[in-house]
């Protein structure tokens, strides 16, 4: 998916990122949750040093989760644990076009408290 934005310092531009369907993990209290995966490119990551990107990064997260998924997210409950990742990582496929050019793309997983 590509969402494409107009937001005053920024610019104009486009934010591409990847979901992957639910799956369910355990949280730090042993309890089954699921969990959604949203990836962003490496370099969308790094700009998320900036608090106002970083806020349009994880709306556009939940947005893409709740529209594709058709789930309702608690918008107030997020949380921004001090780990690259949750659970176990897993290969996401991204296809391309023909004669595009793919880059390597971290894995990022946030976990939304549903």
């Amino acid at each position: 998916a590509v969402v494409s934005t107009q937001s005053g310092h920024y610019g104009r531009g486009s934010l591409p990122y990847s979901l992957s369907p639910s799956h369910v993990e355990k949280d730090n209290k042993d309890v089954e949750c699921d969990v959604f995966d949203v990836v962003f490119n490496p370099e969308v990551i790094t700009r998320c040093s900036h608090p106002k990107f970083k806020d349009m990064v994880v709306e556009t997260a939940i947005d893409g989760v709740c529209n594709n998924f058709k789930v309702t997210l608690d918008r107030g409950s997020k949380k921004f644990p001090k780990m690259k990742f949750k659970g176990t990582p897993s290969s996401c496929v991204i296809r391309k076009r023909v004669g595009e050019v793919c880059h390597n793309i971290s894995h990022v997983k946030l976990k939304l408290n549903l």
